[in-house]
Parts: structure tokens; sequence; C-alpha cells
């Protein structure tokens, strides 16, 4: 009798502590995200715009490997609307860890294949003082528009940043403020193991600020309209005289997926700011001013036929360059007209290729450079159609310097035309399949009259989120 009472007390007393631990679980339940994506790159002439007349590898720019990203997060809620997302990642090349297949869980100088980082860890006060504000702390991804300033760079490895962001969130109107450090150099740190007081400080630090306000309008069913303005400034001299580089700008969008009509996106933004009165001449005066600008335009008519929808459209896109002297000395250019982008999603920006940026200074990924043109104008004439499970398209663009490159005493401002070939399959709820092919002809302002045979980049990727 006296082991049946102890057995009943022994299950009563566990059954006490496992329920509060239950029960904690069920109010602060968490949740599991990730991705798995990997992707065939097969690239050519890229690098010299010449078929190689030998074997491969002898004068030869042709090469086929496979990049991957593998990201893992937990989401957790917890009471009074707290919520976190702590987020790793590793981002490289298969076969790029010098070990090779034997691991040791060492990341070895430039081939951190095997390296593991923070990519997010945030935690957000979600209705704080109101139903309609929230705040969050830490590493954050910040993606605003169409990504022409504010993206995440998801086709390669990503783009977070680390302060505060704030969110109002109204029936029709979104406002997003933001304060972070893309770069912390006030204090030498490294191992966050140190009080302050043991703390090597800088006394000039080189700490850069990026601050601003975003601002979404539903102003008519399908149609929205962006007013922004955010703030870049550089302390790398002091903080009397840093660099700072501001910009507003405005995004008017019209789009749907799902039946016919026009669609369109307009965009345009101006900059304005100062170079730092300390800074050393090189390109330009100390002190000089900044004014860069740019443009991006869509308009496209989407046509049902059955379940498939079929869009043609066309494409602006222009970043200012600088206008510069030929005769002038370096250093003596007392304002820069060229755009500086902030955090711009540059893939399949101007086409499938990322051949060039939408950039104020040298635009181009390939070849040696634009030969000292800057800025660029791209036009484009596109056709894609998709369906609930596939999708495809083809595009044409055509690519010109907005200051042209001065080669042998020639002006040249053609960088060439590009084609595309794409197609996207969704296998399931998670699962996506996409490939693509881009051919490159380059134009005098690549070659400067060098080989101009075709570039070519062709990729196939599978990706897998949830």
């Amino acid at each position: 009798m006296r082991k049946l009472i102890f057995s009943a007390l022994l299950l009563a007393g566990l059954a006490a502590l496992i329920a509060p631990v239950a029960f904690a679980q069920e109010e602060k339940p968490f949740t599991l995200h990730g991705e798995v994506r990997t992707r065939f790159e097969y690239t050519n002439n890229a690098g010299d715009f010449a078929d190689a007349d030998g074997a491969l590898g002898a004068g030869d720019d042709q090469a086929n490997y496979w990049p991957y990203r593998i990201r893992i997060a937990a989401e957790g809620h917890f009471t009074k609307n707290v919520s976190a997302w702590i987020e790793f990642q590793n981002g490289g090349v298969f076969g790029g860890d010098f070990t090779g297949p034997v691991k040791n869980g060492t990341v070895f100088g430039f081939a951190a294949d095997s390296g593991v980082s923070l990519y997010q860890g945030n935690l957000t006060l979600d209705k704080l003082w109101s139903e309609n504000f929230s705040l969050t702390f830490g590493r954050s991804e910040l993606v605003k528009g169409n990504e022409l300033h504010l993206g995440d760079l998801d086709f390669y490895a990503g783009i977070a940043h680390d302060g505060v962001i704030a969110n109002w969130d109204f029936k029709k109107v979104d406002i997003t403020g933001w304060y972070t450090r893309p770069i912390e150099g006030s204090v030498f740190h490294p191992d966050n193991a140190l009080p302050p007081g043991a703390v090597l400080v800088v006394g000039t630090p080189v700490t850069q600020h990026f601050w601003g306000a975003y601002v979404t309008w539903d102003i008519a069913k399908e149609q929205g309209l962006d007013l922004y303005f955010m703030e870049a400034r550089n302390r790398a001299f002091t903080a009397d005289s840093p660099a700072t580089l501001d910009m507003i700008g405005a995004r008017w969008f019209h789009d749907n997926t799902t039946k016919g009509g026009p669609v369109w996106n307009g965009e345009v933004a101006q900059q304005f700011g100062q170079i730092s009165d300390l800074s050393t001449p090189v390109a330009f005066a100390p002190g000089a001013d900044l004014s860069g600008t740019v443009i991006e335009a869509m308009f496209g008519w989407n046509f049902k036929t059955g379940d498939i929808i079929h869009r043609p459209y066309a494409k602006f896109e222009s970043a200012s360059g600088n206008e510069t002297d030929p005769a002038a000395l370096p250093g003596t250019d007392d304002e820069d007209e060229g755009f500086r982008p902030f955090f711009e999603d540059f893939h399949n920006r101007l086409g499938h290729g990322d051949w060039f940026a939408l950039t104020g200074g040298d635009p181009s990924f390939v070849g040696g450079g634009a030969n000292g043109g800057t800025g660029i104008t791209a036009v484009s004439l596109g056709y894609t159609g998709w369906t609930t499970r596939h999708s495809w398209g083809a595009e044409f663009w055509d690519y010109t310097l907005d200051q042209e490159a001065v080669i042998l005493g020639v002006e040249e401002d053609d960088l060439g035309s590009a084609f595309d070939l794409w197609y996207g399959f969704n296998y399931s709820k998670n699962l996506m399949f996409e490939a693509s092919l881009s051919q490159l002809s380059p134009g005098d302002a690549l070659t400067a009259g060098g080989p101009d045979d075709s570039a070519m980049r062709l990729y196939g990727q599978a990706r897998l989120r949830f």
C-alpha cells in the first residue's frame, strides 16, 4: 500500500513539474524557416570577349561552377506581442574548401565555404504604444519598393542591416523609419568580451551611419505611391566634417498578376550631399558636391487567355554619370554628378546576365571595365508569360554609357546589347526550378578596339524554401 501511495505521489509531482513546461511551450511556439539553394553556373568570354584558340585553360576564360546558399532560421512568438528571429547562413561554392571533402570545422582564409555567419538576429515589439506601431532591434533585412535602393539581393548571399527599424502600419499607409550602422569604426572591439574601459577607442572613427524614412500609400486599387528620404553619413574624417549623401525619391506603380490590363512602374530619385572638406583629393576636390540622379520605368500590358497571362513590356533604366573635363587635373572636380547606389538589388535589374549595375560609376561587371566612361542608360523590350506553375520569357537589352569613354581620342558610349531567355517551374509550394540563358554582344566602350566575341551566362537553379 505504501508503495502504491508513494508511486501516486511521485506521478502527481512529475505531472506538476511537466505541466508548467508544456504550458510554457504552448505560450512560446517556435517555427523553423529555411532555404536550400544550389545553382549551376556557366560563363564564357565575360573577362576578355575572346574565344579561346587553344585547349581549355590555355587563354580561356570559360568556367562552370556550383554556388549555393543554405539558411536556417527560428522564429519565436512570446507573450505581450514580443517576437524574435534568429537566422544563420552559409553561402559559397561547392568544392570551395581548401581541405576538399575532408571537413575539420575550421575556416581557412578566403575559402570560407564551410563558414557559418549570423545573417539575421532581431527582436520585435509589436503593437507597442498603439495597435499600428512596431519596433525591431538587431540585424534585419530592410526591403522596400522595387528594391532599387533597399533590397535583399537574395539571388546571391543577401543584405542585412544592423540597427533599429520602426514601422507604422495603417489601413492605407505604411511608414518605415530606420537607423543602422553599416560600419562601426568608433571602437576596436572584435571579440565583444571586454568592458568599455578596456576597449581601444578610435580617435578618428570610420563609422558609417544610415537612416531614413519610407512611406507607401495605397492610392487606388492595385496602385501605390512610395515617397522616401535616406542619408548615408561617413565620419571617416571627423564628426564635424563627414561625407554625407542624401536622397529623396518617389515611385508610382500599378501591378497585377491575375488579370488583363495595363501595368507600370515609375521611379525617380535625386541625390545631394558633400564629400568631406578634409578628404584627400583623388578624383574630386575636398568638399565637392554630390548630385546623382536615377530613373527607372516599366510599362506593360497583361493579356489573359485561359489560365495563361501574357505580358509584353518595355523598360527604361538610367543612372547619371559624372561629366568630367579631360583637361582638368585630378582632384580638382568640385561636383560629382554620378549616382551612388545605396543597397540596390542588382540581380535582373538590367537583365538576367547581370552584365551591368545601375550606378553612376563604372557600370560594368564584365571585361576590363568601361574604359573611363560612367553612368548607364539601358532600354529593353520583352515578353513574359506565366501560369500557376510555369513562367517563361525573352528580353532584348541595349546599353549605353551616360558619359562617354575616350578611347584613343575617340568618344565611345556603346556598351553593347544582350538577349535573355528564361524558364521557371514551381514543382511544389516550396520548391522552384529556374533556368536562364543570356548572351552579351559587347560594344566599343567595353572592347576598346580589342576582341569583341560574345559573352554568355547560363544558369540553372533549384531553390527550396520553408
